[in-house]
């Protein structure tokens, strides 16, 4: 629920002190991290998880430990490999391979295809487990001491989630949210996303109000609230972006790639 990195610090940094030196790697493969999902024929970057016992360097093999138990380190994955993992943790722990058709209709409207879930495979966890992550994700969005409790209050949608800020080397940390609905709806299936904003800062920020918008368009056909960079929904505040990009008089601002620009198009 706090997202406190010192608390899974210490899961690694213990685990490589009893001698479990690839547990936390091993759990992570088991969730899809690091492989290819399977989606379809398209071109797939696989990601990396590796092995902190492996590390030829004496002083290595632990510091890697103790940060890949937070995600960081060189551990690489991609947006869809945690949208599947979070679809997982909704639907009761399978792990499925994305499809991007479920049926092909005729003019008329009739069904000529359609195509079955497929099971990559299952979470190696018991239910008892699923369901305390279950759990401590319904508190990051739903208890006042939740790192995205603000952006979802007062929020009428069922919504399990988890912030996340990555930091790396080019610049700002990238923004990360992920999460499933639980609205149980016959004529709506409920849905997992995730979500990263390169190069913006903490994910409760900036891609937990993208991973809400969704949602609400989703479920009630509209955006339903406006955020602070916003004067109305889909429009941007001017001064609200003039202040966060105001330095100093003695500093110019560095030149940016395109990793850092977001670009909005205002609605109609």
């Amino acid at each position: 629920m706090r997202s406190c990195n010192p608390w899974f610090y210490e899961i690694g940094f213990s685990l490589y002190g009893a001698g479990e030196y690839n547990l936390v790697a091993e759990m992570a493969r088991d969730f899809g991290l690091g492989s290819p999902t399977g989606i379809e024929e398209l071109p797939e970057e696989k990601g990396l998880i590796s092995d902190p016992g492996n590390s030829t360097a004496q002083s290595e093999p632990l510091t890697n430990a103790v940060q890949q138990a937070i995600g960081q380190s060189d551990t690489l994955i991609t947006p869809l490999q945690a949208a599947v993992y979070t679809a997982a943790m909704g639907n009761g722990g399978t792990l499925y391979k994305p499809q991007l058709i479920e049926r092909i209709e005729n003019t008329s409207g009739q069904t000529t295809a359609s195509f079955e879930p497929i099971i990559n495979s299952k979470l190696p966890i018991s239910e008892d487990t699923l369901i305390a992550i279950q759990s401590a994700m319904r508190m990051v969005v739903n208890n006042p001491r939740g790192t995205a409790y603000r952006t979802f209050a007062n929020n009428s949608i069922v919504i399990y989630g988890k912030t996340g800020t990555a930091q790396n080397s080019t610049g700002d940390p990238h923004a990360w949210f992920i999460g499933f609905t639980n609205q149980n709806r016959e004529d709506l299936p409920d849905i997992a996303i995730a979500v990263i904003v390169e190069n913006q800062g903490d994910g409760s920020e900036w891609a937990a109000p993208i991973f809400l918008r969704l949602v609400e368009v989703y479920f009630t056909g509209q955006p339903v609230r406006t955020y602070p960079w916003e004067t109305q929904i889909g429009i941007l505040d001017e001064e609200f972006f003039a202040e966060e990009e105001e330095l100093p008089e003695d500093e110019t601002p560095e030149e940016e790639g395109t990793n850092g620009e977001v670009v909005v198009t205002p609605e109609p």
